[in-house]
């Protein structure tokens, strides 16, 4: 079963809230060249990050949680 995340807003300024159905237990961010750019290991359901010191593009967010790891795209502009 799929872990439920959603990204707002998305595209962003690079400030975005993570909000997920069960308790994430990390949060791992990359830039295209695959390079980890942000780590968390707090534990929680709803977050907000700031990557509004980031270049303008396309991130990946990979969530991790007890159900398994979602992937999703992520678009700084």
């Amino acid at each position: 079963e799929e872990i439920l995340i959603t990204l707002s807003p998305n595209p962003s300024s690079g400030i975005f809230t993570v909000t997920a159905k069960e308790e994430i237990e990390s949060i791992e961010i990359y830039n295209v060249l695959g390079e980890k750019i942000y780590k968390s290991e707090m534990r929680y359901k709803k977050c907000e990050i700031d990557l509004s010191t980031q270049a303008k593009g396309i991130y990946f967010i990979q969530v991790y949680s007890e159900k398994g790891t979602v992937t999703k795209k992520l678009i700084i502009n």
